[in-house]
């Protein structure tokens, strides 16, 4: 794997089957490598090797994605986040002030051209900073 392709691979956490397979086949027909984690524990372990993109689906339980987030930016604060919710009003406030570092939030439903197009700029925006450094 080049390092191109290393910089393009997005971390997707998401419990709904269906999601999962909808935003991968729309992220890698994009030409980005996904990798899917569908608990903390795998999000954690999938950690080890860095994603500057996760998109996270806090739209069924919100138990661990947050602590995902938490973690994912806590290791690497560089990474970019895009939350997908279900427009519960819980989920909505969570967002309010942005505790959590998210680049943006889509809600169901939502077009996937759009989201792909957040995923190509927060990658762009990543890319831009990873050479500046």
């Amino acid at each position: 794997m080049s390092d191109e392709q290393e910089k393009c691979s997005i971390l997707v956490v998401a419990k709904d089957p269906d999601l999962w397979m909808i935003v991968r086949l729309a992220v890698e027909e994009a030409g980005y490598e996904v990798h899917e984690a569908q608990a903390v524990q795998e999000c954690c372990a999938a950690h080890q090797k860095f994603h500057p993109l996760m998109i996270v689906d806090l739209s069924k339980s919100q138990e661990g994605e947050l602590d995902a987030i938490l973690t994912a930016k806590r290791e690497h604060p560089e990474m970019k986040i895009i939350a997908i919710g279900g427009g519960s009003r819980p989920v909505n406030r969570l967002f309010e002030d942005n505790p959590f570092g998210v680049a943006r939030t889509f809600w169901k439903p939502f077009e996937l051209g759009d989201l792909v197009k957040a995923v190509e700029k927060e990658l762009s925006i990543t890319a831009r900073g990873l050479l500046n450094v």
